[in-house]
């Protein structure tokens, strides 16, 4: 009894979390990346190194599977490869676990639809906050005091070309947009 949960503990609960809270940390890492790009390409390029880093373990595995770092190391690929855990049951409601008596696995569709609700609630706040000018805000407190710009008037704010109404040091010279007029 003890010994089943144990082994379940270490083997199944354990490397799951830890899978759960690497997925947490890339999602909040990607949320800030996104947060502060200022440019499509600076995104595409921070992306595309968080893509290489998330891969190097998988790189790595594979080249100790096909023996590159030695046969010691690909043995014991092979070995993690070919593992195999057996669940023993028995029909006795004294002898089963308490994973195995109250079905904990049921939560699974809960937990899915919290997280894609968290997705789409982050999703929707950097959508929101870009479209309200609420981040523009945030980083130049005085560059829309009264709060009147529209959604069109903020998507003229460092688009490149310098415009009047954020011509200023409130403003950041529009984004740097004016800096090159000086």
């Amino acid at each position: 009894g003890n010994r089943s949960f144990n082994m379940w503990f270490m083997r199944i609960f354990v490397p799951n979390m830890l899978k759960i809270i690497q997925g947490v940390a890339v999602l909040f890492a990607s949320f800030l990346i996104i947060v502060q790009s200022s440019e499509i390409i600076e995104l595409l390029k921070d992306f595309t190194s968080l893509l290489v880093i998330s891969e190097a373990d998988n790189i790595i595995f594979y080249l100790v599977d096909m023996g590159f770092l030695g046969e010691h190391l690909a043995m014991r690929t092979a070995q993690v490869k070919n593992a195999r855990m057996e669940i023993r049951t028995n029909n006795d409601d004294e002898n089963k676990s308490c994973l195995q008596r109250c079905n904990v696995f049921a939560a699974r569709p809960f937990l899915f639809i919290v997280m894609c609700s968290l997705i789409v609630g982050g999703w929707w706040y950097v959508v929101d906050g870009q479209i309200s000018g609420r981040f523009l805000r945030l980083k130049w407190k005085n560059c829309d005091e009264e709060k009147s710009l529209t959604y069109l008037q903020l998507t003229q704010w460092k688009n490149g070309y310098c415009d009047a109404r954020f011509n200023n040091t409130q403003c950041g010279w529009d984004g740097g947009d004016c800096d090159k007029l000086m």
